[in-house]
């Protein structure tokens, strides 16, 4: 499962994904977690099982929220 992290930062915060090797940096809070949604609906767009986590500056998990592979019910009509 790929993973996003929104995680304050000097200065502002920083968007982290497993499957990228840098960081997106932002002033806003708010706009650090926009684009984070954003990558992750992109993501499990293109198939992957994507975890977004968003962190405090104190440390907390303020949130967590799955992307992807929906569980889905399956029924069969008799003939």
């Amino acid at each position: 499962m790929a993973e996003i992290r929104v995680m304050p930062a000097d200065g502002g915060w920083s968007v982290e994904a497993s499957f990228t090797d840098c960081a997106l940096m932002f002033l806003s809070g708010a706009r650090a977690e926009s684009t984070a949604q954003r990558l992750a609906a992109a993501a499990a767009a293109f198939g992957a099982e994507v975890l977004l986590e968003i962190w405090t500056r104190d440390g907390r998990l303020a949130s967590q929220r799955r992307y992807g592979h929906s569980i889905r019910l399956v029924t069969h009509a008799s003939s």
